[in-house]
């Protein structure tokens, strides 16, 4: 009886506070209040979280390999989940050992890339994640994978 108390408040739990989930649905989940967090997907008037699209120049397979291949050489970056042209990725520090989420999902269909970098704990990130996802964004330049195009 007791193993089943816990497994009514485990489900509890994961109704109340969803599973991330982001690739059945192609959204990615909002931004905490916390600035630690930037992303493709919220609201352009929010300018602490919010970060301009990405818009590629095809959507071809090849570009989504090659997406995947820029995130692999962020420094002390791994893929964690893939399906479907998306992927989570965790990006751990150097020194305090934090790990921050990155998610990524293509939509070869409209030729956009979603982005969502988000620290686990904290309240700021001294702009670590949007340093990260600008980073990215220009490893993709460098490859002419992006349109010059206005998101």
């Amino acid at each position: 009886m007791h193993n089943f108390k816990y497994l009514i408040l485990a489900t509890i739990f994961l109704l109340f506070n969803g599973v991330n989930s982001y690739a059945d649905d192609a959204t990615f989940f909002s931004c905490p209040k916390s600035p630690n967090c930037v992303s493709t997907e919220v609201d352009a008037k929010d300018n602490i979280h919010y970060i301009a699209p990405f818009n590629t120049i095809d959507s071809s397979e090849a570009t989504w390999n090659m997406i995947r291949e820029t995130v692999l050489k962020l420094p002390r970056t791994k893929i964690v989940e893939e399906k479907n042209f998306y992927f989570k990725a965790e990006v751990t520090s150097l020194v305090l050992r934090f790990v921050d989420d990155l998610e990524v999902y293509f939509c070869p269909e409209t030729k956009t890339l979603s982005v969502r970098s988000a620290s686990r704990v904290g309240y700021s990130d001294f702009g670590v994640n949007r340093e990260r996802v600008e980073d990215f964004r220009k490893s993709l330049n460098d490859q002419n994978i992006l349109s010059s195009k206005p998101g």
